[in-house]
């Protein structure tokens, strides 16, 4: 069932980010999104797997840490984190789910934390994408995904995908993607999740989706044409905002 976005919420992280001084987006090295290796499963999909509050604190992190070392040294509570994040009674079980998300998010080398006694814990984000991003690339991640509240109400799955067109796409708007099974393992999502997530991205308008004949190796003129899905984001849709709140865990 779904109600409405939460006025704090959206306000709270409408903060975050005007806090952060960022002007356009949020980078992600390729690396956290696409694996190179067949076996290894990349960051963001462990991240997708976890739930959706491990994955938004994990990118309302990557929002506030914006300079190398990418520290955050005076975060705030987790009661406040768990109001940003609209999670039911915040200053209880809300702010023990943000805790345990961090407690996650460390154990498993996304942040490093680090306790100090009489005050919240110092954080040092891992898997920033303005460091170490190999010929300048990266994954940008829109500003309206924080502060028109898309992280809250689209699913962790959808958030993901949306996340892995990005990369598909190298960021270009007029661009589409056509991604054979090889490519899409590398992401480390199933099938079952790329189904459900591009159906939620594309009823909240964020994305196209259309059957297209194309040849696995373009330089192959023997090849025959398989069917493929053809993605396409409209990110236009972005800045406009969801009107309802889907609560997924």
């Amino acid at each position: 069932m779904s109600q409405a976005l939460p006025a704090e919420a959206l306000n709270k992280l409408r903060r975050f980010v005007e806090r952060s001084k960022r002007s356009s987006s949020v980078r992600f090295p390729v690396s956290f999104v696409r694996s190179q290796l067949d076996s290894a499963t990349p960051p963001l999909a462990r991240l997708v797997i976890s739930g959706g509050v491990r994955l938004n604190m994990h990118l309302l992190l990557a929002l506030m840490a914006t300079r190398d070392p990418f520290e955050i040294s005076e975060p705030p509570p987790a009661s406040y984190f768990a109001q940003a994040l609209a999670l039911p009674n915040p200053d209880t079980a809300g702010a023990r789910r943000v805790t345990d998300a961090l407690t996650w998010l460390h154990d498993h080398e996304y942040i490093v934390r680090t306790r100090r006694p009489g005050k919240t814990a110092h954080i040092r984000l891992l898997h920033h994408g303005s460091a170490n991003t190999g010929a300048g690339r990266y994954v940008a991640a829109p500003l309206a995904l924080w502060n028109q509240g898309w992280i809250l109400t689209l699913p962790a799955r959808a958030v993901g995908i949306y996340l892995v067109l990005k990369e598909a796409t190298g960021g270009n708007a007029n661009k589409a993607a056509t991604l054979p099974g090889t490519r899409k393992a590398q992401y480390g999502l199933s099938p079952d999740t790329w189904t459900r997530a591009t159906h939620e991205l594309e009823m909240a308008g964020l994305l196209t989706v259309k059957e297209v004949f194309a040849k696995a190796s373009p330089t192959d003129e023997w090849e025959p044409k398989r069917r493929r899905l053809e993605y396409r984001l409209t990110d236009t849709v972005l800045d406009l905002g969801p009107s309802t709140l889907s609560r997924v865990s």
